[in-house]
This record gives C-alpha cells, sequence and structure tokens, in this order.
C-alpha cells in the first residue's frame, strides 16, 4: 500500500510555508523526502501527498483468491420430547431416554475442546412453559463429568436434562443441543 504522508523538510526562514519553499519547488521537495516508520523530526511536519496531486486514486480490488477449507462448523439437532430427532446437521442420535427430562445425545465424534450447548425449543407440540436445561459433556475429565447410561461415558456423548416450570423435577420437552 502506497504511503499517503511524508515528512518533509521545514527551512529556516520562519515564515510558515512548508521547506521556505515555492511552487515547483514545494512539490521536488516532497517527492526527494524519504518515508520513513518513525514521526517526522522537528524541523520536519507531516504532509499530505494527496494535496499535492502527487497520490492518485485507489485502484481496482484485485482477482479474488481461491476460497479456503470449510471451518469444522457448527452441529446441533432439534430434539422433541419423546427423544425423537426432529431436525440436525447430521450424524447426531439419541442414545437413550430412559426417564423423563433425561437424554443422553451421540454425536458421532469427539467433543474435547467445543463450545456444548442446549437451549430450550418451542414446537407445535410441546409449547408450553417448561423449567431450565442443562448440558454436560460425558466422560469426565476438566470439561466434563461422569455419565452413567450404559455405552455414554466418554467424550462424543451429552447428557442434556430438562425441567418442569417450577424446577422441581424433571420433564420432557424439545430442546436445541449444538457443539461448535
Amino acid at each position: 500500500m502506497a504511503k499517503r504522508y511524508q515528512c518533509a523538510r521545514g527551512g529556516g526562514s520562519g515564515d510558515g510555508r512548508l521547506g521556505g519553499q515555492r511552487g515547483g519547488r514545494l512539490q521536488e521537495e516532497i517527492r526527494r523526502a524519504r518515508p520513513r516508520d518513525t514521526a517526522c523530526k522537528a524541523r520536519e511536519s507531516t504532509v499530505s501527498l494527496g494535496q499535492f496531486g502527487l497520490v492518485g486514486p485507489i485502484g481496482p480490488s484485485g482477482i479474488a483468491g481461491p476460497p479456503g477449507a470449510p471451518g469444522p462448523g457448527a452441529r446441533w439437532a432439534l430434539i422433541a420430547p419423546d427423544a425423537t430427532v426432529l431436525a440436525q446437521t447430521g450424524g447426531i442420535s439419541v442414545t437413550t431416554h430412559s426417564f423423563a427430562g433425561g437424554y443422553y445425545i451421540d454425536f458421532g465424534s469427539s467433543l474435547t475442546g467445543k463450545n456444548v450447548q442446549v437451549v430450550p425449543a418451542l414446537t407445535d407440540a410441546d409449547n408450553g412453559f417448561r423449567g431450565v436445561s442443562g448440558i454436560l459433556l460425558c466422560g469426565g475429565g476438566q470439561q466434563g463429568g461422569q455419565c452413567f447410561a450404559a455405552g455414554t461415558n466418554d467424550d462424543h456423548h451429552v447428557f442434556v436434562y430438562t425441567t418442569n416450570v417450577d424446577n422441581s423435577t424433571e420433564a420432557d420437552h424439545a430442546f436445541y443441543v449444538a457443539a461448535y
């Protein structure tokens, strides 16, 4: 990118004009000034090269490069109160739903280092008030905890719970679950 400002040497005349020069000599002084990364010296002033017609308009953009490889993206699923997967990005299944409000969900790959979230969802069949929802990454470790349903205590399962409106007991409700 072209520098749009340069330092020009000031003259000793004290008349306030850049370099004490006039006309074409002023432009020549600016052309000869060498840009540098540091601030101007005490007897120099910052000048805009555009003021003197030395900088043209910005040219057209260059040709776009090839698209990069797609990122891992977010993975999500909409789960119905009866544990049916209503919609998803792919590869997500409910492993077990053996008690009210408790769902073990398999993402099919490691979730270690991912942000896992659960959000209550309203559907035509389940659109009433509800309590809180929570999520636990299975497999233990710093990011998760122990899951007790058979075959779920690994880092590609999550446990989700949903509760009734007063948060006193677990209850079946629709929810979105996501990992990214």
